[in-house]
């Protein structure tokens, strides 16, 4: 068995995570697996505070199926942590014991600033240009994180309680595709919940589903491509034309636009949106993209505890 072999788990609010990670003696990583699943565990939760029947049932299968896939690569370790979704419930409990005797997955739920640390220690890790500051910004399904550094060192951090599925839910868009007042509803729901983000110095990298997403939209990416989409920057110009692009389709249309996942295409609008309010918030002109987040810094936490 690989001796330094281990497993990171993302419970998200909209998309459940696993990479399995090893590194060499001589420190070099290697992914053995990374893969994204759309689960919807917040589904309802930011009108409700709890956590769906369905939704649970749905989450508990796929996180069995993850502690099988990390059985059969005999990870050394397994951390996972939940977000958003989970921080809310008021049921939570029910589905930490439940995934914990059923699936033996041991979910910490973590604070939105811890969310946003090992997001930005991710980025940081894999930052070609040393000593620049440096903005992550991390849109999730039900909060978003911003994270400003050098190298290393966390100078500021906010985690934000908006998020690509929460803006949807709050929007309930009456059309399809939505009206022109539906897109207004965004835009304000966006702002209202961006009011305290202030311009930036920095450089900006973005992270999460949402934001790679648009990448592999605007390349028209048939299959996933992780080095095509890193290479990204999305400016302001090319989320405008994504926006117009997406808010002119119907739910079905969205479905089949190369790049988006079927399942992601009833909240890539809203998704879109915060892209674009941010990007006018921080008073910059694009953001780099990167494809890795959290699990990649969880991952390495748990490599250093096998030291």
């Amino acid at each position: 068995m690989p001796a330094r072999r281990v497993a990171a788990i993302d419970v998200g609010t909209n998309s459940f995570l696993l990479l399995i990670l090893e590194r060499d003696e001589a420190g070099a990583e290697r992914v053995v697996l990374d893969r994204s699943d759309i689960t919807r565990l917040g589904e309802g939760v930011d009108a409700g505070r709890r956590l769906q029947p369905a939704a649970m049932d749905r989450c508990a299968a796929q996180l069995a199926a993850y502690a099988r896939l990390c059985a059969q690569h005999e990870v050394a370790a397994m951390r996972a942590v939940g977000t958003s979704a989970l921080r809310d419930a008021a049921n939570r409990d029910d589905f930490l014991n439940r995934v914990r005797t059923e699936c033996a997955v041991d979910i910490e739920v973590i604070s939105g600033e811890r969310e946003a640390e090992l997001a930005y220690a991710a980025v940081a890790a894999a930052r070609a240009r040393p000593g620049e500051p440096l903005m992550n910004v991390d849109i999730g399904g039900g909060s978003t994180e911003l994270v400003v550094g050098t190298d290393h060192q966390i100078e500021s951090r906010v985690s934000l309680q908006i998020g690509a599925v929460r803006l949807t839910d709050r929007v309930g868009a009456t059309q399809d595709p939505p009206s022109e007042a539906d897109l207004t509803r965004f835009r304000e729901l966006a702002s209202a919940a961006l009011a305290e983000v202030r311009p930036v110095r920095a450089s900006v990298v973005g992270t999460g589903g949402t934001i790679t997403t648009l990448a592999a939209i605007h390349h028209g990416l048939t299959t996933y491509d992780g080095a095509r989409v890193a290479s990204t920057r999305l400016d302001v110009e090319i989320v405008e034309a994504l926006l117009a692009r997406l808010a002119a389709l119907t739910l079905a249309q969205r479905r089949t636009v190369p790049g988006l996942p079927p399942k992601r295409a009833d909240v890539i609008l809203g998704g879109a949106v915060l892209v674009r309010e941010l990007l006018g918030r921080l008073e910059v002109e694009s953001m780099g993209v990167n494809p890795g987040g959290l699990r990649f810094a969880l991952a390495r936490e748990a490599l250093q505890s096998l030291a």
